[in-house]
């Protein structure tokens, strides 16, 4: 039985067989240097497989999903990665990925779900565009999204290696260890 499923907002969403709501800000893109990106045009030309739409964001599928009901949240402005995104635009796009593992959980029976980023060239990431991967799970899926080894990169004053032994400055130059003292 094949299930389609919306965020729990009517307003703003539509099922994944349904057109598309009206919001995503087409007028802002083409303001924007996004002419050449794949989710631009996504939004620009109202092609994808929507989930949920508004003003700031939008979910939908990926062409070719990992899992049932895998889902994409974007901002609907252009934005590269998680290094470029106001606070703003993070929050926004965490409400939204919020909505739609709410929605894997009631409509698909999803026992939790992985919440994917890349954010740089070091990355892997694959679009240019900041995106979020929602993946939902079962205990029986016989899929793991947890990476199968440890980075070779080494750094010598690692902050966290230099924290867990007990040596590191604090990250916010001793601030709140100042205050606390006070």
């Amino acid at each position: 039985m094949s299930r389609s499923w919306s965020t729990t907002t009517p307003s703003k969403d539509i099922g994944t067989t349904g057109t598309p709501a009206k919001g995503c800000a087409a007028p802002y893109l083409e303001n924007s240097h996004s002419m050449d990106c794949v989710f631009c045009h996504l939004i620009r030309d109202d092609s994808a497989r929507w989930i949920a739409r508004d003003q700031s964001t939008c979910a939908f599928a990926p062409r070719m999903p990992i899992a049932p009901g895998h889902t994409l949240v974007i901002p609907t402005a252009h934005i590269t990665d998680i290094f470029d995104a106001e606070p703003s635009v993070l929050a926004a796009s965490m409400v939204l990925v919020r909505r739609v593992a709410d929605g894997m959980r009631s409509a698909l029976g999803a026992q939790g779900v992985n919440i994917l980023n890349a954010s740089g060239p070091g990355s892997e990431q694959s679009v240019p565009h900041l995106h979020f991967h929602v993946i939902p799970r079962w205990g029986n899926d016989n899929f793991t999204t947890w990476p199968a080894g440890r980075s070779q990169h080494q750094i010598d004053d690692d902050p966290v290696r230099l924290s867990a032994m007990g040596t590191a400055p604090p990250v916010d130059g001793g601030s709140a260890h100042r205050r606390a003292q006070e």
